[in-house]
C-alpha cells in the first residue's frame, strides 16, 4: 500500500522521469510537464506533496505557480528543486510559495520523512 501521492512538476520529462525513479517505493508519484497541467492534475487528485523541480516552467511563471498552489490547495506541501543561482527567485519561491523545503540539484537524497 503506497504512503501518499507526489506530483512531480517540472520542464523537462527526462528530468522528471529520473527524479520519479528517485522517489521511494512506498510513495505513489506522477509527474507533468508545466505548471498549468500540474494545476489540473491537482483539481483532480488530492496529492499530500507536490516537488516543483525547477524554477523556470515553459508555460507559467514558477513563482505564481507556487502561490497559486499555496492558495488552491493550502494542506499540501510544497518542495523546491532547482540550480538556479539566482538567490532572489530562491527566496521568492521558498517565501511567496510558503515551501516547506528547497533542494539544490543534484540531490543526492530524497528523503521524504
Amino acid at each position: 500500500m503506497k504512503l501518499h501521492s507526489i506530483l512531480l512538476v517540472g520542464d523537462d520529462l527526462a528530468s522528471l522521469v529520473q527524479l520519479k525513479s528517485r522517489v521511494p517505493d512506498q510513495y505513489e508519484a506522477v509527474y507533468t510537464v508545466g505548471g498549468t497541467a500540474g494545476l489540473e492534475m491537482l483539481d483532480r487528485i488530492p496529492f499530500f506533496l507536490v516537488i516543483l523541480n525547477t524554477l523556470s516552467l515553459p508555460d507559467m511563471d514558477a513563482i505564481e505557480f507556487l502561490q497559486i498552489l499555496r492558495h488552491r490547495f493550502p494542506h499540501t506541501v510544497r518542495v523546491v528543486t532547482s540550480n538556479s543561482q539566482d538567490i532572489n527567485r530562491i527566496i521568492a519561491a521558498h517565501e511567496e510559495g510558503d515551501c516547506f523545503r528547497f533542494l539544490r540539484k543534484p540531490c543526492t537524497d530524497l528523503t521524504l520523512h
